[in-house]
């Protein structure tokens, strides 16, 4: 370690007599560290078990400028035998303020581990690899360090602290800095992304492969993306739409929106698809479906298929075989039920349908009780013509008596309340015949091709059995039963 040295002579004792001719008088050495940290106290010429006064040793100090840090117990002892070189004062070390940090508040490292459940088991479909937020959650925000101190040399000379740098945060998509810069928040309601520094908030989140163990069950609040398969035992659950490349093999989907499945659904007695929009796939065998809106397929086997809207079976070859299909609106295909007569349930029930079935028997009912009232009020009428025609014949040259007159008065004022009436009548019956509504036959099951024997169709409350083979029919309700007529061009113009 360099130093520097400061010579200074002082007296060891106050009360000694003067040193004989010649003889060196003792000699204070005070060396300083390099940084300043440390004052070292040696003595030169010290008869042997001189000691020196304490006064003598800190004046000497002082006049080299060591004034901070002074140790009174080592002075102490180089004053009591200053034979070696003594440490006698130490400065104090800046203390720098630490490294300032990001603190994550979601899963950097990509991995995910099974929940427990409450019972101590262990739920591997529950991975959790999908991090979803929400609208104004906190992603990440930056820790202040702990604030340093200035430090002092020997001196008494500050030593300034190092202040740390505040870390950048994150950049990316959907997400937002604070005015202060020290967190950040998602803009929007997502999943999170983070790779290499970037931390998006996407509304789409995208299985990269299959939905299996690997993955686990898949829970987001906006639109998935399985670029492979949803395997058996596990599930997809989405605030948005959920498309699915591959298959659905006994697996669970459950849409805010839309399903789309590339491939088919093998339900294999347990898997079940719910969506809140339309449900599409190339096919659904052995599986449950419901959805609010529309399913479209190729091909149903052997499911149980429930659409607020309508079953639109596209393709050369649609059909379906087997099973339960109810439909709000329509079910449209190009062959229903099977060769062997395997019961195939079609159904058409919902509010709309009901709505239209109570409106139109409602509109019938109040039209045949207005006529009924017009052709009253019209008897009314032909009756009072006649009493009006027989008093006018009663009349004499003097003209109608008082009494007379009141009892005409009072037949026409009758005729023109029934006129006023049948007006009334008139014009509510047409009112009624008017009023807006959806024709009974838009609640339809149509055949393109062929219902085959053994297919139950039921609309409302109606039901009907098909006990011979049906060709290029559709099927509908009117006056309380379920009728039957050609399938037209346009009954397949939607799809």
């Amino acid at each position: 370690m360099e130093s520097r040295e400061y010579g200074q002579t002082a007296a060891p004792n106050s009360g000694s007599s003067p040193s004989p001719s010649g003889t060196e008088l003792p000699e204070l050495v005070v060396r300083i560290s390099k940084d300043g940290q440390e004052a070292y106290l040696s003595a030169k010429n010290v008869p042997l078990g001189q000691k020196i006064p304490e006064d003598s040793v800190k004046q000497a100090l002082a006049a080299n400028g060591v004034v901070f840090g002074l140790l009174p117990e080592a002075i102490a002892t180089f004053c009591a035998s200053p034979t070696r070189e003594t440490l006698c004062a130490h400065g104090t070390a800046p203390r720098d303020e630490e490294t300032a940090k990001i603190e994550y508040l979601f899963r950097t490292d990509g991995t995910c581990a099974p929940k427990q459940r409450e019972d101590g088991t262990v739920d591997f479909g529950s991975l959790g690899l999908v991090q979803n937020v929400k609208k104004g959650d906190v992603l990440c925000r930056i820790v202040p360090p702990k604030p340093g101190a200035d430090g002092s040399d020997v001196t008494g000379k500050a030593l300034p602290h190092k202040k740390s740098r505040l870390p950048s945060l994150p950049s990316g998509h959907n997400i937002t800095a604070s005015e202060d810069r020290m967190q950040l928040t998602a803009s929007i309601d997502g999943c999170i992304e983070f790779h290499k520094g970037i931390l998006n908030i996407d509304e789409t989140f995208y299985v990269r492969g299959n939905v299996d163990g690997s993955s686990g069950n898949i829970v987001f609040t906006g639109t998935v993306i399985v670029q492979g398969d949803v395997l058996e035992g596990y599930a997809v659950i989405a605030g948005g739409d959920i498309t699915v490349h591959g298959m659905v093999i006994g697996a669970t989907l459950k849409a805010g929106g839309n399903i789309t499945v590339s491939s088919g659904v093998n339900g294999m007695r347990g898997g079940k698809l719910t969506a809140d929009g339309n449900i599409t796939a190339h096919y659904f065998q052995s599986a449950q479906v419901r959805c609010g809106c529309d399913v479209y397929a190729d091909t149903i086997m052997n499911s149980n298929i429930d659409a607020g809207g309508s079953v639109v079976m596209r393709g050369p070859n649609s059909s379906i075989m087997g099973g339960r299909c109810s439909a709000g609106h329509r079910i449209f295909v190009k062959t229903a039920g099977t060769p062997n007569n395997a019961q195939t349930e079609l159904i058409l029930n919902s509010p709309d349908l009901k709505s239209a079935l109570a409106g139109s028997a409602a509109r019938a009912g109040e039209i045949a009780a207005l006529k009924e009232k017009t052709e009253a009020e019209l008897r009314i009428q032909a009756d009072i013509t006649k009493q009006i025609k027989l008093l006018s014949g009663t009349l004499g040259l003097r003209g109608p008596s008082p009494k007379t007159q009141a009892l005409m008065d009072s037949l026409i004022q009758n005729q023109r309340k029934s006129e006023n009436s049948v007006t009334e009548y008139s014009h509510r019956i047409e009112e009624l015949e008017n009023l807006p509504s959806v024709p009974l036959i838009e609640f339809n099951i149509a055949a393109i091709r062929l219902f085959y024997a053994g297919t139950k169709i039921t609309i409302g409350s109606v039901s009907q059995y098909l006990s011979t083979d049906t060709s290029s029919m559709k099927f509908y309700i009117k006056d309380s039963q379920i009728v039957s007529g050609p399938t037209l061009p346009s009954d397949a113009k939607d799809f």
